[in-house]
């Protein structure tokens, strides 16, 4: 009887982790399943671009059966919570569905309840976000409609996936302002908890004119007066505000008793299994692991178990570890070679060029040409990946 491997979430850390396990498990004697609620895979990195009106929604959503395996099994079907002590993953129509071991890919889930005022009636109206396709849209609409006033682009808190998606937009939106003759009208602002920006963030963001408020900690949006309100009482007024919510992680894992306080996996930093379930692993944002949560780390943490899961699996000792050393990698936009990479690809024809390795080389697990995006290549996990 074949032993059964499944992963909730087929975003980009679980299709890369289904083709490092389909490679290394004996099809003869292991099944690999992959459940997730719908057949669109979505390419993140580009809805700043579809918020700008760049690249049509279609442009980033692929079909999930499109980049998985040959050999892998996709559930089309929402996983409502695991039974880790029973080893069964239970379906949202009734479903259960038994496994040996079991890899949490399910990401982090923009959560802009979290902050009150921001889901109330200016939400996708004069209130946007580019973390989900939705959002992305719903700006993209909205922008034209500013001749002059104020764009604010917020980053609300970190940890958050692509934490680089603030300084990124703030740029693309002053050069699409500037070709369209409109800058001198809007006032661009940049806020930020971050204390201070680095020196090369800060440099870029002065030469393109945006003011920057940092240190700034959302207590609210008032509605009424159009204004993001600080914890320390400073209060921004906007026209259009662009804000890159709190995230947490997927309500399936706080429902299973298997996350921490914001709904994360604790995993073992150096295996990636569960620190309550040997049988359990984590990969990308789905952990509670301190680094930048990009598509560099979600490759990394992929390859992490698609090695030691086999290795645990068929006894042996694992070969493979994500360095302690990886611990201390930094939570935010602070790397000043990231912000001249940003400045450099703001081309269409790079942004493409990043979309082609992500459909057809990062997904499929093979090595990365490093910068693979140039704001997700976290430096210390690229210097301390195992071999």
């Amino acid at each position: 009887m074949r032993r059964h491997v499944v992963v909730i979430g087929a975003g980009a850390a679980g299709t890369m982790v289904a083709h490092r396990l389909r490679r290394r498990l004996d099809p003869a004697g292991w099944a690999v399943t992959v459940i997730d609620r719908d057949d669109q895979h979505a390419y993140r990195p580009g809805f700043p671009l579809v918020a700008l009106g760049t690249w049509p929604p279609s442009a980033v959503v692929r079909s999930r059966h499109a980049f998985l395996p040959d050999g892998v099994d996709l559930v089309l079907a929402e996983a409502r919570q695991v039974d880790a002590d029973a080893s069964v993953v239970l379906l949202a129509d009734g479903r259960r569905i038994a496994y040996d071991h079991l890899v949490i890919a399910t990401g982090a889930a923009p959560r802009p309840d979290l902050v009150p005022g921001m889901t109330g009636p200016h939400w996708h109206r004069s209130v946007f976000d580019v973390h989900s396709l939705d959002g992305a849209t719903a700006l993209r609409d909205a922008l034209p409609a500013l001749r002059q006033g104020r764009l604010l682009v917020h980053l609300a808190e970190l940890p958050v996936p692509a934490p680089f998606t603030a300084l990124e937009l703030t740029l693309l939106a002053d050069a699409w302002l500037r070709r369209r003759g409109l800058r001198d009208g809007v006032e661009l602002v940049h806020a930020s908890p971050l204390p201070e920006p680095s020196a090369g963030a800060g440099g870029l963001l002065g030469r393109h004119g945006v003011a920057v408020e940092a240190g700034f900690r959302v207590e609210r949006i008032d509605g009424d007066h159009q204004a993001l309100v600080g914890q320390d009482g400073r209060e921004l007024s906007f026209d259009l505000l662009v804000t890159v919510p709190p995230h947490r992680g997927a309500g399936l894992v706080t429902r299973s008793g298997l996350g921490d306080e914001l709904g994360y996996l604790p995993v073992d930093r150096h295996t990636l299994q569960s620190t309550a379930f040997p049988t359990v692993y984590g990969v990308g944002d789905a952990t509670d692991l301190p680094t930048q949560r990009t598509t560099r780390a979600a490759w990394l943490t992929a390859r992490v178990v698609g090695r030691t899961l086999p290795d645990h699996a068929t006894g042996r000792a694992p070969s493979a570890s994500l360095d302690r050393r990886s611990r201390g990698l930094p939570l935010g936009p602070s790397d000043d070679g990231l912000t001249a990479a940003l400045d450099r690809l703001t081309g269409t024809r790079s942004r493409a060029a990043a979309r082609w390795l992500y459909w057809h080389v990062a997904l499929q697990g093979r090595p990365l040409p490093l910068p693979v995006h140039a704001a997700a290549v976290p430096t210390g996990l690229r210097r301390h990946a195992p071999a």
